[in-house]
């Protein structure tokens, strides 16, 4: 009787268990780690977890954790270039962030691990989970026929906002990425007008 209920009990957890792809392009360590809880406890909760990280956890006891690691593609130069080639001009400086994540993001899915899992027609996943700072990583979502969920680490765009049926008004609420002060002056209202038409093309 005990090994019945050890079967029937085994095959009630593997049905309540998922299949879960996990996509955070920025080759970041401050935006990785904050997604390292969610892979470790979701694996941990019997959930078989797969991720696309420049910043893995390799932990052998995570047996229902698979990494694949796109370190060696690019590093955190990649932000940080981003940032200090800017001179300080807000505009410029998520200009060239979006063009270096772009790189980032084109790296990563000609990676062949990556190429593999796209073109793998038998794979399958329940659900997809992705840093929603872009929305290519959505694609994998529409490839696998299943939900997805965005998320961010930091403070949400905007744009973000407006692409979640939340908006903000950009004269009245600044945009984080633009590191303006609560109260903005006029100058700084129609920068951040312009900020948020900028940001929504790459969305």
């Amino acid at each position: 009787m005990k090994c019945v209920l050890h079967i029937i009990f085994a095959f009630i957890c593997a049905a309540n268990s998922a299949k879960i792809l996990g996509i955070v392009p920025t080759p970041s360590y401050s935006h990785q780690i904050a997604y390292q809880s969610l892979w470790k406890e979701l694996s941990l909760r019997g959930h078989q977890v797969t991720t696309i990280t420049t910043q893995p956890i390799n932990d052998p006891k995570l047996v229902n954790l698979t990494e694949i690691d796109v370190k060696h593609l690019q590093t955190n130069s990649l932000i940080l270039e981003a940032v200090t080639d800017s001179g300080g001009n807000t505009i410029a400086e998520v200009r060239h962030y979006f063009q270096m994540m772009i790189q980032a993001i084109d790296a990563q899915l000609d990676y062949d691990p990556i190429k593999r899992l796209i073109s793998d027609q038998d794979e399958n996943f329940d659900l997809v989970i992705v840093e929603y700072f872009f929305g290519s990583p959505l694609a994998f979502a529409t490839r696998f026929n299943c939900p997805s969920i965005g998320m961010v680490s930091v403070d949400a765009w905007n744009v973000m906002h407006h692409s979640v049926g939340n908006p903000t008004h950009p004269i009245l609420y600044p945009d984080s990425i633009a590191l303006f002060p609560q109260t903005l002056s006029l100058a700084e209202r129609v920068a951040n007008f312009f900020l948020l038409y900028f940001c929504r093309a790459p969305l």
